[in-house]
């Protein structure tokens, strides 16, 4: 959990990815603070959307006493989707009003998964799709942090003075054990 004066602003710049996979190259701007309105969006919000969801995050009266998580107020605000006047709107538009890109709009009302969408309420599928969205920037922030680790030997003395974020990018191969989580480990 960051302190409220490491807290990014929501100018802050992401870090650029390109994936290389054969044949494609997939470009994606990944975020390279943990709270922050690029976060949420990176997570599915539209940017006025993240933005406003961060301010109320950044503006808690008192961090130390409201210790709460940026995803705390992320599920917050999606909370209207259990509510009986967003359960009576069509999903999509449900969807929209909570501020969720088309993008994610799309994934969850894919018709091609039409049978497994209505096994549970919609705000259990938005949830799961930003969880979901939330490991895999986490994950790739560590891939990230990993491969930039690796650029400077150890014991070569101080790295050189870091660019700003807007310049930061690098290219990664990510192979598939870097994409595949561990198995589950049971408590003994």
């Amino acid at each position: 959990m960051s302190s409220p004066s490491s807290i990014s602003s929501p100018s802050s710049s992401p870090a650029s990815v390109r994936t290389r996979s054969r044949p494609s190259t997939i470009s994606m701007n990944i975020p390279i603070e943990e709270e922050s309105a690029a976060v949420l969006e990176y997570l599915g919000f539209e940017p006025s959307t993240a933005s406003q969801i961060f301010q109320r995050y950044a503006n808690r009266p008192d961090p130390d006493q409201c210790p709460d998580h940026l995803l705390d107020y992320a599920w917050a605000h999606i909370a209207v989707l259990k509510t009986d006047s967003y359960g009576d709107l069509d999903i999509q538009e449900a969807m929209a009003r909570v501020g969720l890109t088309p993008q994610i709009q799309s994934a969850i009302a894919d018709p091609a998964f039409s049978d497994m969408l209505w096994t549970r309420d919609l705000h259990f599928w938005v949830k799961d799709t930003i969880e979901t969205n939330y490991a895999t920037l986490r994950s790739r922030q560590e891939l990230l942090k990993r491969h930039a680790q690796g650029l400077v030997p150890p014991g070569e003395g101080p790295a050189p003075e870091a660019p700003e974020p807007s310049a930061i990018s690098a290219t990664i191969s990510v192979r598939t054990q870097d994409t595949t989580r561990p198995p589950a480990v049971s408590a003994p």
